[in-house]
């Protein structure tokens, strides 16, 4: 538990602040800032980057695993298909790793100023965005996997 400041002093504005690398700080700590969440079984990890005057946060999660072409061609063909119609979706990009599992990636632009609000805002705009896509590629890939 942190220590609060006595009840006849302020609290201080904000603990958060950019350092001068454009990474959001903490007076305790300086560390860039990273954080993972997981939405319908599906594993995000969002990071933080300023340049200038401009920030972002890139979002990306990992859907599910390719299925094999032994499992199924057909299953493996159709989520090319869709890979491929969204690698310049409006929300991000979707490709295949080099481990065979298929991803989702976008940054979300970040207006000044930045705290938890709006960093935890930009993750969940970004999961709003992709999330029917998210949803319909891992329900097709899980459909035909043996293991995940």
């Amino acid at each position: 538990m942190s220590a609060q400041p006595p009840l006849n002093q302020p609290a201080p504005a904000s603990p958060w602040y950019l350092d001068d690398d454009g990474y959001i700080s903490t007076a305790s700590a300086n560390a860039k800032l990273r954080f993972g969440f997981i939405v319908a079984d599906v594993p995000y990890e969002a990071r933080f980057y300023a340049r200038g005057q401009q920030a972002a946060l890139l979002v990306s999660a990992d859907i599910a695993p390719m299925p094999y072409s032994a499992e199924s061609p057909a299953a493996r063909n159709a989520l090319y298909s869709l890979i491929n119609g969204a690698r310049n979706s409006p929300w991000g990009s979707c490709g295949l790793s080099p481990q065979q599992r298929i991803t989702v990636a976008g940054e979300v632009p970040i207006a000044r100023p930045i705290d938890p609000i709006a960093l935890v805002s930009a993750a969940i705009r970004f999961v709003l965005q992709s999330g029917s896509f998210t949803h319909r590629v891992r329900q097709e890939a899980l459909m035909h996997v043996s293991a995940v």
